[in-house]
């Protein structure tokens, strides 16, 4: 939920509380790639490129097979390097 009123209000506590939500259900369910591809942006938008750059290895460890998980992942993090 706070991923989209961040989205739309573009409000620093909101962005706060849509990383640890993403991080959390990702956490909950580390098999499933779609919170950590949204949280790689979202850190990367806080400047934690570190964090950034795990969540995004993490969601290439977990589906590798497609090219939307390495274009999603790889772009956030390398352009901000």
């Amino acid at each position: 939920m706070w991923r989209k009123d961040w989205s739309l209000t573009a409000d620093p506590i909101s962005l706060q509380r849509a990383i640890v939500d993403l991080c959390r259900a990702a956490r909950n369910q580390p098999t499933q790639k779609r919170s950590l591809m949204i949280l790689t942006p979202l850190l990367v938008e806080t400047g934690e490129l570190e964090c950034a750059r795990g969540a995004a290895e993490m969601a290439w460890e977990t589906d590798s097979s497609r090219v939307e998980t390495w274009l999603r992942t790889r772009v956030h993090v390398a352009a901000h390097r």
